[in-house]
């Protein structure tokens, strides 16, 4: 893990003057997935054959669509995946034919199995999708963690700089929450990447001078 002091304290000469110090210190930890779900969609083979005529192309997408919906569901239950189906919004604008507004979800219980899904559907040149819900383990513990080294962090750098100025640190005043983002793993760029995100944070502390 690794802390920036992002914000200069008060000018030493300034703070003999005041009752409290600030300081910002960012950091970031790596974050494990504990479950990921993966939506899948079936679309229409593209291109289509050259000399179509207009309004026969619906017919001609929907006809794609369904040997493709029938042929990636053979699929799934050769490889007895397990998943989940639900209908496409009726007022969606990609499916003409609500027969085939479907929606396959997957779900994951590592990052190594979310990338074996991956891996396999886009060998597949008929679906598109991406992820959906995310949730990494003991998130609030890691928050949690990460919050106590940026306090330690800061309260040592306040401390040098009292301490500079002749003055004592005294007790944690407030804490504010300047900045906190999770950055995902892209997992092109680092297919081998065993964590799955980063958690940033950036909190200024404020603490009594004496």
């Amino acid at each position: 893990m690794l802390l920036h002091f992002l914000l200069g304290i008060l000018l030493c000469g300034s703070i003999a003057a005041q009752n409290f110090i600030e300081i910002s210190v960012s950091g970031d930890t790596l974050l494990a997935l504990d479950k990921a779900t993966l939506n899948v969609n079936v679309f229409d083979q593209y291109p289509l054959p050259e000399g179509i005529a207009p309004e026969d192309i619906d017919n001609m997408n929907a006809g794609l669509r369904r040997k493709n919906t029938e042929q990636f569901e053979r699929f799934l239950a050769s490889k007895k995946m397990i998943h989940q189906v639900y209908q496409t919004s009726p007022f969606s604008l990609d499916v003409f034919d609500a027969d085939l507004a479907k929606s396959y979800r997957f779900t994951a219980y590592s990052a190594d199995e979310l990338k074996t899904l991956i891996q396999t559907f886009r060998k597949l040149n008929y679906l598109s999708g991406g992820l959906g819900d995310v949730e990494y383990k003991n998130l609030q513990t890691v928050k949690n963690l990460l919050w106590g080294k940026l306090y330690q962090g800061a309260k040592q750098q306040a401390t040098q700089r009292a301490g500079i100025a002749q003055r004592q640190l005294g007790k944690l005043i407030e804490s504010v929450d300047q900045e906190s983002e999770i950055e995902g793993v892209d997992m092109i760029v680092n297919p081998n990447d065993r964590s799955f995100g980063t958690l940033k944070m950036t909190i200024r502390f404020k603490f009594e001078l004496l």
